[in-house]
């Protein structure tokens, strides 16, 4: 998990996001790009979410007055943060004015929370040992993907053999692919949120004439003699009334809707999130075996 930097801002009813800190590491931050932090919380209550700006990804969380908004690397996921940032931000007090020292504080905490991560330091241990040994004994040979809503790619095969949440096995096999243990090929892929990056999304019927949802399915029912010869478009078959502007239609508008951060959007916005079949090179795992057991042995 890469976090670049902090930023702290706080509401002002009359001239709206304020920024009251950052780190050194975020350039500087625009009106908008403050504002759309702000628009991803519906409302000024506690919590956290998450947003995808321009080139830039952010993390963020209300603790009133403030919006503590994190800076990630741009492919990052935004969800599995929310533990190690909520578990933080309770502990901590903050006052009227808080100092850059405090701040900095905060930073370096949630840091070292997210590294309490059981894959944080998996490369070298013993462990990695075992699981590969696992790998060649059982012949498994590849991770096939499945998607999660919750965050995104996940490997339960995988995480069957390292006893991890699938989030850690992801990262620990995502090290491992880093360091040539596995390589990865293609195999399929999910929409995703371009604001957020959220993976929770429904589809929507929209009205084609003024974008309302509420679409009400009708059917009319007409002679079968006066029917065209193509059934595909059948007065028979289902419409759709919109209520707001009484428009009628059999060919509704699809329109995407993130259930996170409630961002409507058409499939052609949407952003592509890739999903890899994780596979195993034998040669390279035999030899970090070896190395390990070096390191143990002396």
């Amino acid at each position: 998990m890469v976090v670049l930097g902090l930023a702290v801002f706080e509401f002002d009813p009359k001239l709206g996001p304020k920024e009251v800190y950052r780190t050194s590491e975020v350039e500087e931050i625009t009106i908008e790009e403050a504002v759309a932090i702000f628009a991803t919380h519906s409302v000024f209550s506690g919590g956290f979410r998450g947003v995808h700006i321009g080139k830039r990804t952010w993390a963020s969380y209300i603790k009133k007055p403030w919006v503590i908004a994190l800076l990630l690397s741009p492919d990052e996921p935004i969800g599995p943060l929310e533990t190690a940032v909520h578990t933080i931000m309770k502990q901590v007090e903050l006052g009227e004015s808080p100092t850059e020292r405090q701040w900095e504080n905060i930073l370096h905490k949630i840091i070292r929370e997210i590294q309490k991560s059981p894959a944080s330091d998996l490369l070298t241990s013993k462990y990695t040992a075992d699981f590969l040994k696992r790998l060649l004994k059982e012949g498994i040979t590849a991770f096939e993907p499945q998607f999660n809503f919750e965050i995104g790619v996940i490997y339960p095969e995988a995480d069957r053999i390292t006893g991890l949440n699938s989030y850690d096995t992801r990262l620990f096999l995502e090290k491992l692919a880093l360091a040539g243990i596995f390589v990865s090929e293609p195999a399929g892929g999910a929409l995703i949120c371009p604001n957020c990056q959220g993976f929770k999304i429904a589809v929507r019927f929209t009205c084609p004439q003024c974008q309302a949802t509420a679409l009400e399915k009708i059917r009319i029912e007409m002679p079968m003699a006066s029917q065209p010869d193509n059934p595909g478009t059948g007065k028979n078959n289902p419409h759709f009334s919109c209520p707001n502007c009484m428009n009628l239609t059999q060919k509704p508008t699809i329109t995407l809707e993130c259930t996170d951060c409630e961002k409507q959007f058409h499939t052609s916005d949407a952003e592509y999130r890739q999903l890899f079949r994780i596979i195993l090179e034998k040669s390279s795992a035999k030899a970090l075996i070896q190395r390990i057991k070096k390191k143990y042995l002396g």
